[in-house]
């Protein structure tokens, strides 16, 4: 399931960002330097979290929501169609 892929690729990274500063500080989103060739901040602060209790809620709630929410997409749409769609609207959500 994408879900599980996605959960699993932003708690790897939440976590690495948390002690390392580096790493967050390049993948945080700042408008100002979006036009500086770092437009993949737009997408990259979408896997960042605050702090552990902001990633476990997060994920906890994405587990439970983004499962059927895929289901049915992949249902409604067909398997390929179903996960694109499903991977739009995750994308189009992070702002």
């Amino acid at each position: 399931m994408i879900t599980f892929l996605i959960i699993g690729i932003t708690v790897l990274i939440s976590i690495a960002a948390f002690s390392n500063y580096s790493l967050m500080d390049k993948f945080i989103f700042r408008p100002a330097e979006s036009g500086s060739g770092r437009w993949y901040r737009f997408f990259t602060y979408g896997v960042l979290h605050a702090d552990y209790t902001h990633l476990i809620f997060n994920m906890f709630t994405l587990y439970f929501f983004g499962g059927d929410i895929e289901r049915t997409f992949k249902t409604t749409f067909g398997e390929q169609a179903g996960v694109f769609f499903y991977l739009l609207l995750y994308v189009t959500a992070l702002p």
